[in-house]
């Protein structure tokens, strides 16, 4: 009804004035002419005869003025016009701009926002009435979707994306560079040992891990080498740790090393021979390098299965009472307790020569202890009975013309000229007499087995 009143008021208004316009009064009676006074008595001659409406019109019979603000032409196409629901008689009719309240009824009536084309440009919610950044999708940028009134990234399917992209997981997608998306939606590039990349659609390598390299160029593996402990790409690409006699390459941190065959060992420090030593045979690296097997006086001992052993007594010696702790303490040729053999005891009185017991001392001999011994030789009885020659550190004990003496062990060697400390030096290991006296090994470098290496 309010908009039907809207409509019709202007016209109402036009014939309100035209009324006024052309004489005619707006009670009643007829306007007044040129030169009268305002009554309205009667009418001219003409008009007496023909108008039948009644004459007494009472005291008040002035006639009223036409509005002077209301236009009295009607509109060009014969419509009415609509007005404010607060419009009065005379006011001008509205234009055809955006409501001044700043509401809408149109999209033109929302101003853009002036940044380019980077954000969706307000359009007219024909509902509220007012200006929203969207009201469906199709006001939205590519790559956005209508949220509320707000354009927000997402879509709901690959028509909203741009070209080369399409709509995984609500997300519009290059699926020609996305890792997690490559090609297609939901495949994700997954690489072995680095950093997965996507080009042109087809999963790739885009970096390895710190340690890892592609060696094989085939991103289907990935960074397949770990350069830690390839032997065949040892710190880089390429790099091979070569095997040895009896040994085979490996790398360990990026370095070159050798692993000796089972029962070998590499104890001269000399790659070129690989692992020369077997372990489970040598008296000197028995079971691993430098192990030297050694035992009480008398005794040989030797390696076996990279063990040490007693293998036998020297000879004219005997392990009479078991102990190995003594070694082979029995001398076999002079102990007339065990003369000959252990267990074997010369009658009272009688001496152990030579392993046979017997009567008087023959010629250069002296019966010492039961025995005969010679006197010039011997290390228990040098230059008289009970007289023994004194033990040095690393050295055998000799008599020689009834004085006593000593001779270095094997490895062994007397470099300072002091007989108290024996044969101190092991000519197998000291660097500063690697084979020999006063042999140094030159700086950084160390002696293995009388040799120096570095």
């Amino acid at each position: 009804m309010r908009a039907l009143l809207r409509r019709s008021l202007p016209l109402a208004l036009w014939a309100l004035g035209g009324c006024a316009r052309f004489g005619e009064a707006v009670v009643g009676g007829a306007a007044p002419d040129a030169g009268g006074d305002g009554a309205i008595d009667g009418a001219t001659t003409d008009s007496a005869s023909t108008d039948s409406r009644p004459q007494d019109l009472g005291t008040d019979t002035t006639a009223m003025d036409a509005p002077r603000d209301v236009s009295t032409e009607p509109p060009p196409d014969g419509t009415a016009m609509d007005l404010p629901e607060d419009s009065a008689p005379g006011d001008a009719p509205p234009t055809d701009g955006p409501p001044t309240d700043g509401g809408c009824l149109r999209d033109e009536d929302c101003t853009p926002p002036g940044d380019g084309g980077t954000t969706s440009t307000p359009v007219c919610d024909p509902v509220r009435h007012v200006c929203v950044g969207c009201v469906r999708d199709a006001h939205c940028p590519s790559g956005m979707r209508c949220a509320g009134d707000r354009c927000v990234l997402g879509c709901a399917d690959s028509a909203r994306c741009a070209a080369g992209q399409l709509c995984c997981e609500g997300l519009c997608v290059d699926v020609e560079r996305a890792a997690a998306h490559c090609g297609r939606c939901g495949r994700a590039c997954v690489v072995p040992g680095a950093l997965p990349a996507c080009r042109a659609g087809v999963c790739a390598v885009e970096r390895c891990e710190e340690t890892r390299a592609d060696c094989d160029g085939d991103a289907r593996n990935g960074c397949e080498v770990e350069l830690r402990t390839d032997p065949s790409h040892c710190g880089a690409c390429g790099a091979f740790c070569p095997s040895r006699p009896r040994g085979s390459g490996t790398c360990v941190g990026g370095l070159c090393g050798l692993r000796c065959d089972l029962g070998q060992g590499d104890c001269n420090g000399e790659p070129s021979d690989g692992c020369e030593t077997s372990l489970t045979t040598s008296v000197v690296h028995c079971g691993r390098c430098g192990n030297r097997c050694a035992g009480p006086p008398h005794t040989v001992y030797g390696c076996a299965s990279g063990r040490c052993m007693l293998e036998r007594c020297e000879e004219g010696f005997g392990d009479c009472n078991g102990d190995p702790a003594d070694g082979c303490e029995a001398e076999l040729r002079r102990d007339r307790a065990h003369c000959g053999a252990c267990g074997v005891a010369c009658p009272a009185g009688a001496p152990c020569a030579d392993g046979a017991c017997g009567g008087a001392c023959a010629p250069g001999s002296t019966a010492c202890a039961g025995r005969c011994v010679d006197l010039s030789s011997d290390p228990a009885h040098c230059g008289a009975c009970a007289a023994p020659c004194p033990t040095r550190p690393g050295a055998a004990a000799l008599c020689a013309l009834g004085r006593c003496g000593y001779a270095c062990e094997p490895g062994r060697l007397e470099c300072n000229r002091v007989a108290d400390d024996g044969c101190e030096v092991r000519s197998l290991e000291d660097p500063a007499h690697c084979g020999g006296c006063n042999q140094a090994c030159p700086a950084g470098a160390r002696c293995v087995g009388s040799r120096c290496v570095l």
